[in-house]
């Protein structure tokens, strides 16, 4: 049986009706028929939203409006500025990524009226000014949805507007949009960011893009920070800070600069010092540093021993870096008697180019005994690990030993046989003095291993010995490994350009693979063809930097005193790689915008 119901209800304006707009107040009553099957009544209002299990709100706040109006000349002095959102936004994230240049300073004031903001200045402008309003990437809507793009408005006070443009783009975070770019007038050379207020900021996009827009046609440099405590000043070992590779000069023949690319990375600035030093043996002495040390400057004539009992520097035969722990330094010497010893150091630096302090370069040591050396050595790590099945073709094997050894000991005491038992001609190259690689050598160049072809190796151990003459051990050490099948392969190549011709430094480059992330290096030492022979299939990356200081990575320079960044560039594609069709033409250009 039907029921029937009678209701009295108002809709107010605003209001929808089943979906239809409702512009009136009305009040009525009416039956309304509820069949059991079907039929139903819906009144929601516009402000209420989605009802419960409706879609999720994604989409992002934009600014739908301004005054004045973008690109306004002749704006009056006494200006009061509105902006006005697509939506509510969280008035405290807007408020925290509002940046205006000229820096007002304090004369300002910020009001909210729904989903306006508006800009007063308690003083008057600057007479023919451009001014630039920018709202970063940070802001968000109530929902917490985020700005695609930071948004700016230019206007002047004059009958012109600075037309300067700065882009570029931040790498290496896994959230660009927490990443400032800071711009200041380069008017001394010894500008530094953490006692001066920048004066232009914006934010990068969700791709590390950003952009500077009418600006003065003067010399600029530009930083990429994360401001953790958001002070517009660089807090060192806090904020991370990404440093140029040089500054930017706009002129009336070059008014834009658009390749200006950034690392980010806290910079660690406490200072490199000697913690102590061991003496195992007469033979060996090992330096043990706060933190890891750059290995370009772990050579003999950054060092000196001295013996004080008698009066004169002592030879040191050999120095070397840790190659698994590098705040060690190792050294072989030869220590006479017992008494007292000093190691001088003449220059060290730690991975970001902190220099050991003239009044920490000296550390001495007592030795009552002078024991001779008897310790056996040991083999840390052989590569490949024992039965690999896909070495590339052009690998080299590595074998790492926990002291400096005997390098002919070593050499005629180690061994590859192929699947045939043919003897395998190669060339040792030694790293360190306990470092070694071996890799195939026909006709006086690198041959490779032989696709799919088995391998074994042997390292006579109770022939093997270190620099005392103590032997690696007493048994036969031996590893078998295959190599991959070089059908299955493919290569990536081009030319590697620079548009600087003052451009210095070896060339590296990496290639990477995106699922797996196995990373190939190669190292150019001039401009021309390169190429990733051996490469797996898959899709591919490519990045590189020119090695200005010559110490094999990347340097990320220092804001102040000021040390630019080595150049760098990222292929601006994904290389997809196939088995046995090699990839062309991918040329690298190092910019010089």
């Amino acid at each position: 049986m039907d029921e029937f119901y009678q209701l009295t209800f108002i809709v107010s304006r605003g209001c929808t009706l089943n979906g239809n707009p409702v512009d009136y107040d009305i009040s009525k009553s009416g039956l309304i028929i509820l069949l059991f099957t079907t039929t139903i009544l819906a009144i929601s209002c516009a402000n209420v939203g989605f009802p419960p299990g409706g879609p999720v709100d994604r989409t992002p706040p934009t600014i739908v409006d301004t005054f004045p109006f973008p690109a306004s000349l002749k704006v009056d002095r006494n200006v009061t500025v509105s902006i006005t959102f697509s939506e509510r936004v969280d008035r405290r994230s807007v408020e925290e990524t509002l940046f205006i240049a000229p820096n007002p300073g304090k004369n300002l004031r910020l009001k909210w009226k729904g989903k306006r903001l508006v800009i007063c200045f308690t003083k008057p402008l600057r007479p023919d000014q451009t001014y630039v309003i920018t709202i970063g990437t940070s802001t968000r809507d109530l929902r917490g949805n985020h700005m695609k793009e930071s948004f700016s408005l230019a206007f002047s006070t004059g009958d012109h507007l600075d037309r300067g443009v700065i882009s570029g783009r931040v790498y290496g975070v896994s959230n660009p949009q927490e990443v400032s770019i800071w711009g200041y007038f380069l008017e001394q050379d010894e500008l530094d960011p953490r006692k001066i207020f920048p004066d232009y900021v914006t934010q990068c996009d969700l791709k590390g893009r950003f952009q500077f827009s009418n600006l003065a046609l003067r010399n600029y440099r530009i930083f990429a920070i994360i401001d953790r405590d958001k002070n517009l000043l660089y807090t060192p070992g806090y904020d991370a800070i990404g440093v140029p590779s040089k500054d930017v000069s706009l002129s009336p023949s070059k008014p834009q600069s658009k390749e200006c690319l950034f690392r980010v990375a806290v910079h660690d600035t406490t200072k490199l010092s000697l913690l102590g030093i061991s003496v195992p043996d007469r033979r060996h002495l090992e330096l043990r540093c706060n933190k890891p040390v750059d290995a370009v400057d772990v050579v003999r004539e950054n060092f000196t021993l001295y013996s004080d009992s008698l009066q004169r520097s002592l030879p040191i035969q050999a120095v070397y870096l840790d190659r698994q722990n590098p705040v060690y330094i190792h050294f072989v010497v030869d220590l006479p008697c017992p008494g007292e010893y000093q190691l001088l150091v003449r220059r060290l630096r730690d991975q970001f180019g902190n220099v050991l302090p003239i009044d920490r370069a000296k550390i001495k040591f007592v030795k009552a005994t002078i024991n001779p050396d008897t310790l056996h050595p040991r083999l840390l790590s052989f590569y490949p690990p024992d039965s690999t099945r896909n070495l590339l073709p052009n690998e080299s094997l590595e074998l790492i030993f926990s002291e400096a050894m005997d390098s002919v000991s070593v050499e005629t005491n180690f061994w590859v046989l192929d699947s045939a038992n043919a003897l395998v001609a190669g060339k040792f190259e030694w790293l360190n003095p306990a470092v070694v690689q071996f890799r195939p050598w026909t006709n006086n160049k690198q041959s490779g291993w032989v696709s799919r072809m088995a391998y074994r190796v042997f390292l006579r151990a109770d022939s093997v010995c270190d620099i005392s003459g103590n032997c690696l051990g007493d048994s036969l050490l031996n590893w078998r490994f295959w190599v991959v099948n070089q059908d299955t392969l493919s290569s990536i190549s081009g030319v590697v350009k620079d548009e600087d011709p003052a451009g210095v430094g070896k060339i590296f480059l990496t290639a990477t693979q995106v699922k797996g992330g196995k990373a190939t290096t190669t190292r150019l030492d001039s401009l021309g063809s390169y190429e990733f022979p051996y490469l797996l299939p898959g899709i591919y990356t490519i990045e590189g930097f020119r090695d200005a200081d010559d110490n094999g990575r990347y340097s990320l320079g220092k804001p102040y005193p000021f040390i630019p960044a080595e150049r760098f560039v990222v292929y601006p594609d994904s290389i997809a790689v196939r088995a046995r069709w090699p990839n062309e033409g991918n040329d690298i250009i190092f910019r010089n915008d």
